[in-house]
């Protein structure tokens, strides 16, 4: 997982990867040298820049700080990438079992410009993981004002097109590292397996709705950073909403702030939205730390009582290793997988564990501890989220007992971005469960009992059919 704000028009993309190819350049920092080319062309616009890593056996991770992406052009230099908090990144997991994976950086516009290298400027504090160790170490990369500024060029000068792709390949195994200080090695990687999405990392984009357009649950919105710039998102059925601070009923809208988190499709330039969180005004000032890995262990009574993750992402802290604890409070709103609100009893014996858990809030470097203001369980990318259940509550305004369907007049819904008052008729399996005033009954009592304004509850998820019910609970009849 990568957190960060968005920088640039939607006509171009920079990525940092984990693989090899190119030319590759070492520095301590501020030098420049050459090799590699990259992909260009004539006319103006746009260039897509993604990050990976060259595979090292000898590290199971690396977290850096990426505060800065800059194309070096003939006339002047041209900023992709701006984050000067910081988005925090793996650099090491950017690469799985040797396939080099992609995590997007840049969407920006570029003026007509020939260029001839990229320039990097990361925080000069890493944290270094080695293989087999659950401690991290720690180490500097050289740099003034805790930055450090790395160049290289690309070969021969070339002009970007709309749509151009560079990938930057951190090349892990050329870093050189002497116990306090790295060496470090970047080079141009190859653009081959972009339009891969099991290959893309996963990221969290934050900012303003606007430009809202189709009906819930499919929808597409442009989503505007603190600076203006944007990036398109799309959601469907199979998209997880939750406000954040627990209420029920999430609903995407002109003008709300939200945190998205997708895959980013290349041959449309679209975010695809797995989850969208929904946030008041100004969370992203007190919530801003975010970790999300598959949890270790867990208390639930006490002083101590919080959880433990294994980490698989950051944001908003530089890990301090493979690990990092979770601190639980009485305010914690918990969630399960489904963006559905769960009492803590629920979310530690429901979730057994056996995927991740994302805990968002503050975290304190003296302690590293992060405390948390609202954890999540959820799959470890967020990407494997089909037909996910959800909750739709409301009353009924027609019922169909031959084909089994109920259609309901929403009040309220959890998992899902819908609208009060919309209308979704709820199918019904053989497998569905029903329930009336809170006692079991089967399909031929539920469906009897129905009336224009009964009160229903229905569990289930959506399919290419519409909305499938689990399990159906009646109120007392309607008015």
């Amino acid at each position: 997982m990568i957190s960060k704000t968005l920088l640039g028009a939607l006509v171009g993309a920079i990525l940092l990867i984990g693989c090899g190819g190119g030319g590759s350049v070492s520095t301590t920092g501020g030098g420049t040298a050459g090799g590699g080319t990259a992909g260009g062309g004539g006319g103006g616009g746009a260039v897509n820049l993604f990050l990976t890593d060259d595979l090292n056996t000898g590290i199971d991770h690396l977290w850096v700080s990426v505060k800065k992406i800059e194309m070096i052009g003939n006339t002047k230099d041209i900023t992709v990438f701006n984050d000067p908090n910081g988005t925090i990144v793996d650099i090491r997991g950017q690469n799985v079992s040797g396939v080099p994976h992609f995590a997007l950086m840049g969407l920006g516009a570029v003026d007509s410009e020939t260029f001839s290298g990229v320039k990097i400027t990361i925080g000069s504090n890493i944290t270094v993981v080695p293989t087999g160790s659950s401690t991290g170490e720690s180490r500097t990369v050289g740099g003034a004002n805790g930055l450090a500024d790395f160049s290289y060029t690309t070969g021969s000068p070339h002009t970007i097109s709309s749509g151009t792709s560079i990938v930057v390949d951190f090349d892990l195994a050329h870093w050189v590292d002497n116990g306090t200080k790295v060496v470090t090695s970047f080079k141009v990687g190859p653009t081959s397996g972009l339009d891969d999405l099991t290959r893309m990392t996963v990221l969290d984009f934050q900012g303003t709705v606007s430009s809202l357009s189709g009906t819930a649950p499919n929808q597409s919105f442009d989503l505007t950073d603190l600076r203006g710039f944007q990036i398109q998102c799309s959601t469907d059925s199979n998209t997880i909403v939750l406000n954040s601070t627990g209420a029920t009923s999430p609903s995407i809208a002109n003008g709300k702030f939200v945190t998205v988190r997708g895959k980013f499709v290349r041959a449309t330039r679209v975010l695809d939205a797995r989850v969208v969180k929904i946030r008041p005004p100004h969370d992203q000032d007190t919530n801003n730390a975010v970790a999300v890995g598959t949890v270790t262990a867990g208390s639930t009574t006490g002083i101590t009582q919080g959880i433990g993750l294994t980490l698989t992402g950051a944001d908003g802290f530089l890990p301090p290793g493979r690990k990092v604890s979770v601190g639980l409070k009485a305010a914690t709103v918990y969630f399960d997988q489904n963006g559905k609100v769960v009492t803590k009893g629920q979310f530690f014996a429901t979730s057994s564990f056996t995927l991740a858990a994302e805990a968002v809030g503050s975290y304190d470097p003296s302690t590293q501890i992060l405390t948390a203001t609202r954890v999540r369980v959820a799959a470890l990318d967020d990407s494997n989220t089909p037909n996910h259940s959800g909750e739709l509550m409301g009353s009924a305004t027609g019922s169909d007992t031959a084909k089994g369907t109920v259609t309901l007049q929403l009040t309220g819904w959890q998992g899902f971005s819908l609208e009060a008052n919309q209308s979704i008729t709820v199918s019904t399996t053989s497998k569905t469960t029903y329930s009336i005033n809170g006692n079991a009954a089967d399909k031929a009592s539920f469906f009897s009992h129905l009336t224009v304004g009964t009160a229903v509850t229905a569990e289930g998820a959506w399919t290419d059919a519409g909305f499938v019910a689990t399990s159906l609970a009646a109120g007392p009849k309607g008015p």
